[in-house]
């Protein structure tokens, strides 16, 4: 063994049977948040193909067990006999970090009847034994021969005397090939008088020599981390090391250090999620796309806030708080479940809010990360967010955010900035947050909003709904209406009308030509002008006049088809709607 150390990771180049044989005795495991076994046939064969002819397979990094700080709930590989409920885990020395799939593929290939696959068409799995053809093998091992490695590593079943007449070795013999080959001795000896038992034996010999002994000889390197690296360090060698996989999840790695502790964070999760969708049906509604994730950031952000509290019977300047994935890994149980009930209500109060902005589904909420802070901030503020001052600056701050695309990018620590910044500002300990007195919108920009996949698109949406009337009944549009009635965006002036009279499709499809509409109003208005279909609604003048206003729409310039001076005035009000919003002046 050739050894290298530095302070944190310890270098060795080790032999690969050293490593299955620790596996096979439980002192090589898992970290449970590792992806599951997933190999297809084709990675399994150029791996064995790899190691057979001593090409490099890659280093394998594992974490000493036994430190204070880091602990991880492990797990058996696949293929092992080991029984998780009852097996001392006392026994377990290392936690594979990176290298799963090499030592899964190679634990089952050389320990086990056949190795558990998965179908390349399919999420299927099926049980595939894996051979290498021992006259092919002996010839690609001359340079003098050109054929293809790869053809060498055979995958099927075969009966016995199929591998003797083929002269197909299976890789579970690797270990210990002897009762093989005095086999496969006896089956040439008997068949044509053992005509060509001799050259099969002198063949065998040969492969036993060149590829038997490579492949127990097969040396990587494997780095082991220290038992007192951090969750932090940990963290970042497995991204480090797992560029080409889905990057690990700061909730796995929780989930694994409460493991530990026999609580199941997964389940907790989903516990969370399904008490919310019970209780709350409405607002699950609103907010069901909250991942796990976010339920950590509002915990973490929670539990840095409060560090920061040090009278409660005065107000604190609050400088920082943290949501970043080093200070999610640094949480522990008792913070995690002290805060888990307010996190709750932080969620359900921050649903209730976008419902009282009229956002009643989750693909009309403009950013979806600005959910976060907004939970925190009704989770600190409790009852008090619903005093009208404090109301009103919430609304403030969550229009600006949207309007002023702050949430778009880099969200979490613009989290991180706005929530105190906000409870400095309600509590009077601070001017008006940046992303409130920073809010720019252009007046121009408008015209380019034209889909869902915009924000202030969304936005404009649940603004026009808190007044918009319904074309036909002229009710308000409350959420049960909405719902009921399947309400959606659509066009004014209907878009085949806008072809026909050569209207710029930029503005045909912006928002200053949509609105909040019925499916069954929608029906109604058609492909027919607006003056067709105003005029053909069964209501009086005053009434029309009255659902046209709440919809922001120039009743005289529809009644005429005029599309212009109806796209320029519904412009500036849905600007001067903006700025009420907003607080802000619109340029």
């Amino acid at each position: 063994m050739i050894r290298h150390s530095t302070t944190k990771v310890e270098i060795t180049i080790v032999n690969l049977l050293d490593i299955l044989e620790e596996v096979n005795a439980g002192k090589i495991q898992l970290t449970d948040w590792q992806r599951d076994w997933v190999w297809t046939d084709e990675n399994i064969k150029s791996l064995l193909m790899s190691i057979s002819f001593s090409f490099p397979i890659g280093a394998i990094t594992a974490l000493q067990t036994g430190g204070s700080e880091v602990v991880f709930k492990a797990r058996p590989f696949i293929g092992t006999n080991l029984d998780e409920e009852s097996f001392d885990i006392d026994i377990i020395e290392k936690l594979i970090i990176d290298g799963q799939q090499r030592i899964t593929t190679t634990y089952q290939a050389f320990y086990n009847e056949s190795v558990l696959v998965k179908s390349n068409r399919s999420k299927n799995f099926q049980n595939i034994r894996y051979y290498i053809d021992i006259e092919k093998a002996i010839q690609a091992i001359d340079d003098d021969y050109v054929i293809d490695k790869r053809d060498c590593i055979i995958s099927g079943v075969f009966t016995d005397e199929e591998q003797f007449e083929m002269s197909l070795f299976p890789f579970n013999k690797v270990i210990d090939p002897s009762d093989w080959r005095i086999q496969y001795k006896s089956y040439w000896d008997a068949v044509k008088d053992g005509k060509f038992s001799t050259i099969k034996v002198n063949m065998f010999k040969t492969f036993e020599i060149n590829i038997i002994d490579r492949i127990k000889h097969h040396q990587l390197s494997m780095q082991t981390l220290h038992k007192n690296t951090t969750y932090e360090v940990v963290d970042t060698i497995y991204s480090a090391v797992n560029t080409k996989n889905k990057p690990l999840d700061a909730f796995d790695l929780l989930a694994s250090k409460y493991a530990t502790k026999q609580y199941d964070l997964r389940n907790t999760w989903i516990d969370f999620i399904t008490d919310l969708n019970i209780q709350f049906p409405n607002i699950y509604t609103t907010c069901k796309s909250i991942e796990r994730i976010n339920l950590l950031q509002i915990i973490c952000l929670l539990v840095t806030y409060k560090k920061q509290i040090t009278n409660t019977d005065s107000l604190t300047y609050i400088r920082n708080v943290s949501c970043m994935r080093n200070d999610i890994l640094k949480l522990s149980l008792q913070e995690f479940e002290s805060n888990l009930e307010l996190a709750m209500f932080g969620y359900v109060s921050a649903a209730r809010f976008l419902i009282n902005q009229h956002i009643y589904e989750t693909k009309y909420i403009p950013y979806l990360a600005q959910l976060t802070p907004l939970a925190v901030l009704f989770s600190i503020l409790g009852n008090r967010a619903n005093m009208p001052n404090i109301k009103t600056k919430i609304t403030r701050w969550y229009w600006c955010g949207i309007f002023g695309k702050v949430y778009g990018a880099s969200a979490d620590r613009k989290a991180m900035q706005d929530i105190p910044d906000m409870i400095n500002w309600i509590n009077n300990l601070a001017e008006v947050p940046s992303t409130i007195s920073l809010m720019h919108f252009n007046s121009d920009r408008l015209e380019l909003v034209s889909s869902l996949n915009n924000a202030e698109y969304k936005a404009i949406h649940s603004l026009i709904l808190a007044e918009c009337k319904d074309f036909i009944t002229g009710d308000n549009i409350s959420d049960s209406v909405y719902m009921n009635s399947h309400v959606d965006i659509h066009h004014i002036f209907p878009r085949r009308w806008c072809r026909d009279n050569n209207i710029p499709e930029t503005q045909a499809n912006s928002i200053i030509n949509k609105t909040p509409i019925s499916s069954e109003s929608n029906n109604y208005i058609s492909d027919n002008a607006p003056s067709n279909y105003i005029n053909n609604i069964d209501a009086s003048e005053s009434i029309m006049d009255e659902i046209l206003a709440s919809h922001y729409i120039d009743k005289n310039y529809i009644r005429l088809d005029d599309f212009a001076n109806f796209y320029h005035t519904r412009k500036l009000a849905l600007l001067s709607l903006i700025e009420q919003k907003t607080g802000q002046s619109i340029i």
